[in-house]
């Protein structure tokens, strides 16, 4: 659409049901609204694009994009200004207007903010062009945090919204909102306050550290142990000895595996993860600290997620269990404790690994009457299609004497 009067070009929003527009008796007023001959909107100026004619919306987007001069832009300009009317100016003032209504609700760490903006027959432009049905916009929205010592701004850009709650922000909290214009020369609004409401210290974000470890009688002999690099912070105390987070517990889940929780008695856990042939070993973990039931004096964290890789473990060649297997040679010579030798030989014979694994050797006898008792032990790094081998020797001469 072009005005007559300067010769501008605007781009429009004609509203449903006007079927025919005579430009002769038709007007936009101060606010940017096209009106006929007996003074009834039929549309709305969006933005205007300046003295140049362009044939289409693509033009006009492709046009503004090319412009980086901002102030040339005419389009983006118009199209920023052309919002200003949204966001609900007060009637008689240069400020937004506060929210009608605000909610606060604290859990999980977090303080969830629940914003209704009162409608746009309040604002500046009046019933005449607005129902109230129709809510302000305001470009974002502050809340304001204090317990009367430390006070915490942040900002959010919905009507709905959450947050994590700083740790210094603890005890009866005072939380306010009020709505922020984009532009600078129209003032925020006056602050919205909510009923006082208590807010727990929240306990710290569980930072899960996954261990592999061997274990007897577990699935490839090995299993996935959890434990907590912060746990210090846990079990933190006051100045007068007291624990800061009583009765704490962090409840680790890994989907499709189990699930298992940490506290103060048992601050490691373990699972078994099972060898897959797919391959297909990338698990989702999550983890959140929280109390036991019937503790109030914390505020559960934030739950964790965390893609993890937990692939069921089988090294690449085993003593006794699947395939490939080491061959395994004990050589005794010597026939006194002195010039006792005892030589264990691992030999992987032509099967070649990336990473070969490293198996413990124990000399085991009965002593004293005791079973199982381990005289000496070697680690032994096998080698990939090749022989390794330890020697016990010089063993202790408690070995050779019998105690009654």
């Amino acid at each position: 659409m072009r005005k007559a009067d300067d010769g501008a070009y605007v781009v429009t929003q004609i509203y449903s049901g006007v079927n025919s527009i005579n430009g002769a008796n038709c007007y936009i007023d101060q606010d940017g609204y096209i009106k006929d001959g007996s003074g009834t909107r039929i549309g709305q100026v969006l933005y205007y694009v300046g003295n140049e004619q362009y044939p289409n919306h693509d033009n006009i987007y492709y046009i503004g994009a090319t412009i980086t001069d901002p102030s040339k832009n005419l389009l983006a300009y118009n199209s920023r200004e052309s919002y200003r009317r949204l966001e609900g100016v007060e009637k008689e003032k240069n400020e937004l207007l506060a929210p009608a209504l605000a909610e606060a609700k604290v859990e999980t760490g977090k303080i969830t903010v629940k914003v209704v903006p009162q409608t746009m027959d309040n604002a500046r432009n009046g019933s005449e062009l607005y129902d109230s049905t129709t809510a302000c916009d305001p470009f974002m929205y502050e809340v304001r945090v204090t317990n009367g010592t430390n006070e915490k701004i942040y900002k959010i850009y919905s009507e709905n919204e959450s947050f994590s709650i700083s740790k210094e922000i603890t005890g009866k909290v005072k939380i306010s909102v009020r709505a922020v214009s984009m532009f600078d020369d129209v003032e925020p609004s006056k602050w919205y306050d909510l009923p006082e409401q208590s807010i727990n210290k929240v306990l710290p974000d569980p930072d899960v550290r996954i261990e592999l470890i061997s274990k007897q009688n577990a699935d490839n002999n090995h299993v996935y142990r959890f434990v907590l690099n912060n746990l210090d912070e846990y079990n933190a105390t006051d100045e007068n000895g007291n624990a800061i987070y009583p009765n704490w517990q962090v409840k680790i889940k890994v989907a499709g595996i189990g699930d298992l929780t940490l506290n103060a008695s048992n601050p490691t856990g373990t699972m078994q993860v099972a060898h897959r042939e797919d391959g297909a070993h990338t698990y989702q973990m999550t983890a959140q600290a929280s109390t036991t039931s019937g503790t109030t004096m914390a505020e559960s964290s934030k739950e964790i997620s965390t893609a993890t890789q937990l692939p069921g473990y089988r090294p690449p060649i085993t003593l006794k269990e699947w395939t490939p297997k080491l061959e395994q040679n004990v050589t005794v010579t010597g026939t006194t404790l002195e010039d006792l030798s005892v030589k264990v030989e691992l030999d992987a014979k032509d099967q070649k690994m990336n990473t070969p694994p490293i198996y413990r050797a124990e000399l085991i006898g009965t002593w004293n009457g005791e079973d199982n008792i381990v005289f000496a032990k070697e680690d032994i790094l096998t080698v990939s299609a090749g022989k390794a081998s330890a020697t016990f020797t010089n063993l202790p001469e408690y070995i050779g004497r019998q105690v009654t």
